[in-house]
């Protein structure tokens, strides 16, 4: 376990469709609300934090070749592969440069570059299809008003958040936040490069075949915010 260099503390877990129903969770709710000064990952619901209902049975795969087992689960609330180390407690990974993906069962997640970790939704050779679900900061709620303010944040103590800028707010201590299951996909090429899963991206990858797939996304009016439309294309592109 001394590879690893240990960030955070975290909390219990949830489980993907390749496992038994019994170990499976259902969707998390699409909003949360914390108190100002709550600790999210004490006081939301297993279910809504963790994607598999028990750590479970997987591996750390490093870019040296090397791997090492160890229980596993995916936190919403930090968008990040979880762990349990050999004292019981939950930690999140921190130095994921030396890591390649990290595999739960038959499903893998890659290390992203800004943060935490996305999840292989289908593999098509020379790209993959990937999203990252993870909880963000959707607005304020104060004393029957509702303030809208689209900033990723901590959500270890909600009354301070930290957007992308590194800029740290202190909220009022009346206030109420929600926070926002959100789901982004992105493309991963064979060198583990990310790009956003837009039309623009899409044509640049397989731009040999430009016109075909410029006509394809015309005549079936994908929609790159569905995962079945992106899945949907994505195959159509790999037979071209």
């Amino acid at each position: 376990m001394n590879s690893f260099n240990i960030l955070l503390k975290a909390g219990l877990l949830i489980a993907l469709f390749l496992f038994p129903d019994s170990l499976i969770y259902g969707q998390p709710h699409k909003i949360l609300r914390v108190k100002n000064g709550q600790d999210a990952t004490k006081h939301v619901s297993s279910k809504d934090r963790f994607k598999y209902q028990d750590f479970q049975s997987g591996r750390l795969h490093y870019n040296n070749g090397k791997f090492a087992l160890s229980r596993l689960n995916y936190c919403y609330l930090l968008g990040e592969v979880i762990f349990i180390n050999t004292q019981g407690d939950t930690l999140a990974l921190a130095d994921n440069n030396q890591l390649r993906y990290a595999e739960i069962g038959n499903q893998r997640f890659y290390p992203f570059p800004e943060n935490g970790f996305v999840e292989i939704v289908e593999d098509y050779g020379v790209i993959k299809l990937t999203k990252k679900v993870r909880y963000q900061k959707d607005g304020i709620e104060k004393k029957g008003a509702y303030e809208n303010n689209n900033e990723i944040g901590s959500i270890y103590n909600a009354s301070t958040f930290t957007d992308i800028t590194g800029r740290t707010t202190i909220l009022p201590p009346d206030n109420t936040i929600l926070l926002k299951l959100n789901t982004s996909y992105f493309f991963m090429d064979v060198n583990n490069r990310f790009s956003k899963a837009t039309k623009t991206n899409l044509v640049k990858i397989f731009w040999k075949n430009k016109n075909a797939v410029e006509k394809y996304l015309d005549d079936q009016n994908i929609d790159f915010s569905k995962e079945e439309d992106l899945k949907k294309v994505l195959r159509y592109c790999s037979d071209l």
